[in-house]
């Protein structure tokens, strides 16, 4: 009855008074060869605030916010389900048409929506949820006329044995989710832009999917630390998890830690034989990185003894040499041995997208709908006929470049778009060219 209550407050507002501004849901995907290599990275830990009370949507307000949504996006939105993607579904209702056109997500990719508008307040959560009134949403608008609120709909495993998410195989899946949901394609870190803006999140895969919450906060911090975002993580009431993450998060940055060396910890504590959970990794963190700053290659003498061990293993089963020819085509398929069908499509779908990009001048729908995200839309039309009806073919254009098309058919996608113009700027653009539309916070 209390979602019921939501959704009739949302249809009862827009009635009356339609909202006009856009919204975009983006499919983005990253191709397996797009997947960093964690054990090799040099990012250190971003920055944190942590704190045991507050909700995303609050607090996290010009953030980039996590959904902890179900690989279905919306979850038992529709049902009786009122957990932390159910709740934002149902006072955002706008969220709800991506549940028509979105597709079970995959291990790479999430969805993410700009845009979207709160409508309804709420109290409580799961069985304690209720309806508390119509809510003003103020977030101001972005220069293409969208809300200044990103959220990323990401879905993490659902263990039945606690013990299995401290395997490698599901440590590099849940890296890898999290890496896809919290980068921008459009902007490198460290680059002359500055950083991404902050990602708000929290016990992302815990509660009913079965996740541990500090092995979930350390693998955020890690992804988010490869990315270039701070973090604003909630624990909502867990108080002890904000001091033990406090005192970890201190620890990492007082020394320097890498993801790399994170990484090679995480792979050696699935073997130590130790308990397997947050509190024993912990210690087993402050111990591995407190010995290597003792001597420098503690680590990485654990790490190369347990992959020297893999490599006897697999000594006896070694393919007669090859000549060059054939090596160098071994080599350019090394990585994708592993590969499903899905994969190796995804891969040549993301070549196909790049090669066009090349070629593709300012014209045609998915050039206008990606210079849109990057901020380069222009406002000014000089063509005698609309590129995007040439693109769909209900109109010609007389130069040679009519027989162009392009190909698009994933969108990897930007979780924030251009920021708004300067006071004063003259610019006949209605974009500006910069990174995230967010005022720092």
């Amino acid at each position: 009855m209390e979602k019921l209550k939501c959704l009739l407050s949302y249809f009862n507002r827009v009635v009356t008074n339609p909202p006009t501004q856009l919204i975009t849901y983006s499919r983005k995907v990253v191709p397996a060869r797009g997947v960093p290599n964690w054990a090799n990275s040099s990012n250190t830990i971003s920055k944190l605030h942590m704190a045991s009370k507050g909700m995303i949507e609050v607090e996290g307000r010009g953030m980039l916010q996590a959904d902890f949504a179900n690989k279905y996006v919306g979850g038992g939105v529709l049902r009786s389900g009122l957990v932390q993607e159910e709740i934002r579904f149902t006072v955002c209702p706008e969220l709800l048409a991506s549940l028509l056109f979105t597709e079970v997500l995959g291990d790479r990719e999430v969805l993410v929506v700009v845009g979207v508008e709160q409508f309804t307040e709420y109290e409580g959560y799961s069985d304690s949820f209720k309806f508390a009134g119509m809510f003003k949403d103020t977030v101001g608008l972005d220069s293409s006329g969208r809300k200044e609120t990103s959220v990323v709909a990401m879905d993490a495993i659902r263990f039945l044995n606690c013990d299995d998410q401290f395997k490698m195989r599901n440590i590099d899946r849940e890296l890898t989710k999290a890496f896809v949901g919290f980068q921008n394609r459009h902007v490198s870190s460290g680059t002359s832009h500055g950083r991404l803006q902050a990602v708000a999140t929290g016990n992302w895969g815990c509660g009913a999917f079965g996740g541990d919450i500090r092995l979930k906060w350390l693998l955020q911090m890690m992804a988010a630390a490869v990315v270039g975002r701070d973090v604003l993580y909630l624990t909502f009431g867990d108080t002890s998890l904000v001091s033990e993450g406090g005192d970890m998060y201190s620890f990492l940055d007082r020394e320097k830690v890498t993801v790399g060396e994170l990484y090679r910890v995480l792979r050696v504590f699935w073997k130590s034989g130790r308990k397997l959970n947050g509190q024993e990794l912990f210690t087993w963190i402050y111990q591995q990185v407190g010995s290597s700053r003792e001597d420098g290659k503690a680590l990485e003498n654990v790490y190369e003894a347990d992959t020297d061990s893999e490599k006897e293993d697999t000594a006896e089963k070694e393919e007669p040499k090859l000549n060059k020819e054939a090596q160098i085509a071994l080599n350019e398929t090394a990585g994708d041995k592993d590969l499903t069908d899905s994969d190796m499509w995804l891969n040549d779908q993301m070549d196909e997208i790049e090669t066009s990009v090349q070629v593709v001048q300012n014209g045609g729908f998915f050039a206008s709908l990606d210079k849109m995200e990057k901020g380069e839309l222009e406002s000014k039309n000089t063509e005698k006929v609309c590129p995007i009806e040439v693109s769909l073919g209900l109109s010609i254009k007389d130069d040679a470049s009519s027989g162009t098309v392009v190909k698009v058919a994933l969108d990897q996608g930007n979780d924030t778009t251009s920021a708004k113009q300067s006071e004063g700027a003259t610019s006949k653009s209605n974009q500006s060219k910069v990174t995230d539309f967010f005022s720092l916070k």
